[in-house]
């Protein structure tokens, strides 16, 4: 049998705990928002700034045919990949859009065929920022730039 004073000292052990895990999910809580405030955004995220900055640059200067991804010099990253032997362009663009370098690999694949360059893309190491037009972007990977 259990004491009140026991049975006491339990509860009260018990309602200590409750309220050390509610200060500890706080805590967590604001860290993770901290955190997430602190984050770039997400390709996804800039997917649709994207579209829309690609639309009014097309409507705005109809012959230019260089593509600029979202984003400042400030903001941009540079992934190094490998294009390996037989690797189509839309594998490539794909590998471009999951590290985070074009917002749209369909976009970025249509790109390649528009201008004609699907059969110049060539293997290696390549160094990428964000950031950098379409055009800047080709002129690497078929090693014209």
């Amino acid at each position: 049998m259990v004491t009140q004073e026991e049975y006491n000292a339990v509860n009260s052990d018990l309602t200590d705990a409750k309220n050390d895990l509610k200060d500890i999910q706080k805590q967590i809580s604001n860290e993770k928002e901290a955190v997430k405030e602190s984050e770039p955004p997400t390709v996804e995220e800039n997917k649709e700034d994207s579209a829309t900055d690609h639309e009014k640059e097309n409507s705005d200067n109809a012959t230019s045919t260089e593509t600029f991804i979202e984003g400042s010099a400030s903001e941009s990253i540079t992934v190094t990949f490998n294009i390996t032997p037989g690797m189509s362009s839309e594998a490539i663009s794909k590998l471009l859009e999951e590290k985070g370098i074009i917002p749209d690999a369909s976009e970025f694949n249509q790109y390649v065929i528009d201008t004609g360059n699907v059969n110049n893309l060539q293997i290696g190491e390549y160094e990428v920022k964000s950031g950098e037009s379409y055009d800047t972007i080709m002129g690497k990977l078929t090693k014209s730039e």
